[in-house]
């Protein structure tokens, strides 16, 4: 079986060199991959989710069509 020694190449991610930029995007990053996952139609609890969403921008006054926006995510 063979062994894989990987590559003595540098890789490049785009993120930050700084260390307090970096968190910053990878927390902005982590929320996207969540919003995807909730909302994606492969979630059986999808609708459930819209609907606590829709619940809460009511309550904190956050506008129905931002949140409708982001339900549109496939």
């Amino acid at each position: 079986m063979e062994r894989f020694m990987g590559l003595h190449e540098m890789f490049e991610c785009g993120f930050s060199k700084n260390g307090r930029k970096k968190l910053t995007e990878l927390k902005k990053l982590r929320k996207k991959m969540d919003a995807h996952i909730l909302l994606s139609r492969a979630n059986v609890l999808r609708e459930k989710v819209v609907d606590e969403a829709l619940k809460k921008g009511k309550r904190f006054k956050i506008p129905v069509m931002y949140l409708l926006m982001m339900t549109v995510v496939g």
